[in-house]
């Protein structure tokens, strides 16, 4: 790859659940691990800012608060790999989303740079990424509007899950990536097709399926134009393995989240799929992340 032109986002290999953790290929404190946040994949390059379909960010309040990591871009000739978050209301920038795509000063909300890999496209070097990760820290980890996303090392596998069990919450947090420190940038889909020892990059989401009926939906209130309140669909009550378990709608679709809750009536006892990380420790389980994903219908 010799221009960020043909820069393809590392695809992780999925833990589809996470006892296959234990699949790892080498020991759990080999491998660097961070929450991934709610966010925009994004990527600085150049000068420029670009999500994951290669679509430019023109918002200039953006770009003014990113001004110095853009100009250190460029003289780096680094692509720097990241998240666009906005951290105290995470989903706000899933929202206002179509604003970063204009070349407009409205933006109302404040965005991070959350930085996690830095390669260099231009030359020929393919840094371990321990070294990429410390690279990325120390050039625009601590700039305005920039931060370095912090990575842990575990030596136990329950150490792992209690710090998953402990930190994890779905409407901050996407997955959990785990990176050998000693891997190398693999691009787009390439090490999906590679031996398990090759293997560098790993994820762990919520999205392990699970199949019920809904015994009731629980309503929320949301506010609308004009300061008016009206009930939605907020999460759905059903039964699991003979517990009874609360799932959350996080979908930010009005419109769906409306319908639900004006056909609960209809919709009890529906059949519907929802998601999360299973954990069951002496015949006791339960689902982080759990998030309603669709009906059976």
């Amino acid at each position: 790859m010799r221009n960020s032109l043909y820069f393809q986002p590392m695809t992780h290999v999925p833990l589809l659940k996470i006892d296959n953790i234990y699949r790892l290929t080498k020991p759990l404190n080999e491998y660097l691990v961070y929450k991934k946040p709610v966010g925009i994949d994004v990527y600085i390059a150049g000068g420029k800012i670009y999500d994951f379909n290669h679509r430019e960010l023109l918002n200039r309040t953006l770009l003014f608060g990113l001004e110095k990591a853009l100009k250190t871009s460029v003289q780096t000739q680094g692509l720097y790999i990241g998240t666009l978050c906005s951290i105290a209301e995470p989903t706000k920038i899933i929202k206002h989303a179509p604003l970063l795509y204009t070349s407009d000063n409205l933006l109302p909300l404040t965005p991070r740079f959350l930085v996690y890999d830095i390669i260099f496209p231009n030359f020929k070097v393919n840094n371990p990424y321990w070294c990429r990760y410390d690279i990325a820290k120390k050039t625009i980890g601590n700039m305005p509007g920039c931060s370095c996303m912090e990575v842990h090392t575990f030596k136990l596998f329950s150490e792992l899950k209690t710090y998953i069990k402990e930190k994890f919450e779905i409407n901050r947090f996407n997955s959990f990536i785990f990176f050998d420190r000693s891997g190398q940038y693999f691009e787009g889909k390439r090490q999906l097709s590679y031996s398990p020892h090759e293997q560098v990059s790993f994820e762990l989401d919520t999205s392990q399926k699970y199949r019920s009926h809904i015994r009731k939906i629980i309503p929320v209130e949301v506010e609308i134009a004009d300061g008016k309140l009206v009930t939605i669909a907020g999460s759905i009550e059903t039964r699991f393995k003979s517990k009874i378990l609360t799932v959350p709608i996080l979908t930010p679709n009005y419109i769906l989240r409306k319908n639900l809750w004006d056909r609960r009536k209809e919709l009890k006892r529906t059949p519907f799929i929802f998601e999360g990380i299973y954990f069951e420790e002496d015949n006791v389980f339960e689902i982080i992340g759990l998030h309603y994903s669709k009906f059976i219908l």
